[in-house]
């Protein structure tokens, strides 16, 4: 199935999902005391978190949870995915817990808390006893006092979050601010290719090195993770109201800070650029022999290590030998982006790319 198909499926899933929560809690009210409905906590949570897959699928066309999270070239970005990942979590989480205080409080002889507040609440006044009310009215006056069931976010929760949102806009912008510059190189995913969501993006620099900073982000939110989830079911367990989501903790909170922290500033990090000294001759026509001689080329890694021309990489063929400091080629037929060489001299910028990391172009003329 294509990417069209999948996302007018994900859309038309979407929908009806949306159908049936809406028809659900619509006849839970109806029935009073049901409220959401007959449906367990879990499931409503389960029920949340599919719908949020429905609608990944109807976005990117695809059946990964996280396609989401790829970025330009295709990769799993993994500040996009950490970001991801933590969404589903506290979504799972709250959508769960809103159902079980739902039904606590539309349970009959059950009263909802009061909204958590600052302000000292007031001296209660004493009144003579009234007769108990009947178990619907009593249900329907405490939900029209909470028409809001008062969920609490932790402040280590939103810290959470927070960290997750600041590092993708961190990195996103020092990535931008690189890729303007020339300082760095990334292939953009064509429209026809498919994204490469393998989770080894997670922990790997673009030119496939594990990086250590990546590994603790990495294993520190799925530490973080699985204590969220189990406070979780621990809260749900007790029975009750349950106030607000579990604290992750701040011994967690700040080992996830100081990852971010590592993995943004080793953003901004940038391997040592080769630099082209001289091309000679400084001009050649089509099939014509030239030597780019500079330092810092490396070993011969296609397609990672590569002559550009105006930013379009030179064909492999046209390489005829690849040395730290100077690389034999041969000047293509074509241009390596496309079309023919124009009858007149033209200048084009050579470059030499090791990795994601780009040299300064010198000019070169082709007659």
């Amino acid at each position: 199935m294509d990417k069209k198909s999948l996302s007018f499926t994900g859309w038309l899933l979407t929908t009806l999902l949306v159908l049936v929560l809406g028809y659900q809690i619509v006849a839970g009210l109806a029935r009073g005391p049901a409220i959401p409905g007959a449906w367990p906590p879990y499931q409503w949570g389960l029920l949340v978190l599919l719908l949020a897959f429905f609608f990944s699928i109807a976005v990117t066309g695809s059946v990964n949870p996280v396609a989401i999270g790829a970025g330009d070239d295709g990769k799993l970005s993994l500040s996009k995915t950490q970001t991801l990942f933590w969404t589903y979590i506290v979504l799972f989480s709250f959508s769960t817990i809103y159902a079980q205080d739902v039904q606590w409080c539309a349970h009959p002889g059950s009263v909802c808390p009061p909204p958590s507040s600052s302000s000292p609440a007031p001296a209660p006044t004493p009144t003579p006893p009234a007769s108990p009310a009947p178990a619907n009215v009593a249900s329907t006056a405490a939900i029209g006092t909470n028409p809001l069931i008062p969920i609490d976010f932790p402040g280590s929760v939103l810290l959470l979050l927070g960290f997750s949102v600041t590092s993708l806009v961190a990195a996103a912008g020092i990535t931008r601010s690189q890729l303007a510059s020339g300082t760095l190189r990334k292939n953009t995913l064509a429209k026809d290719k498919d994204p490469d969501l393998s989770p080894k993006w997670l922990v790997m620099t673009d030119d496939g090195r594990v990086d250590l900073t990546r590994f603790q982000v990495v294993l520190w939110t799925l530490v973080a993770a699985g204590a969220f989830l189990s406070d979780t079911q621990l809260l749900l367990a007790a029975g009750g109201f349950v106030r607000g989501l579990p604290d992750v903790g701040s011994a967690l909170v700040l080992l996830m800070g100081l990852g971010q922290a590592a993995y943004v500033g080793g953003k901004l990090v940038v391997a040592p650029r080769p630099q082209i000294y001289r091309i000679a001759p400084s001009h050649a026509a089509a099939g014509g022999s030239c030597t780019a001689s500079g330092a810092g080329f490396g070993a011969p890694n296609p397609p990672d290590s590569c002559l550009l021309f105006d930013g379009a990489v030179v064909p492999a063929a046209n390489i005829v030998s690849w040395t730290d400091t100077a690389i034999a080629f041969t000047v293509p037929t074509a241009p390596p982006a496309g079309g023919a060489w124009p009858a007149t001299p033209t200048q084009v910028q050579v470059s030499v790319a090791t990795g994601p990391v780009v040299s300064d172009p010198v000019p070169f003329t082709v007659p």
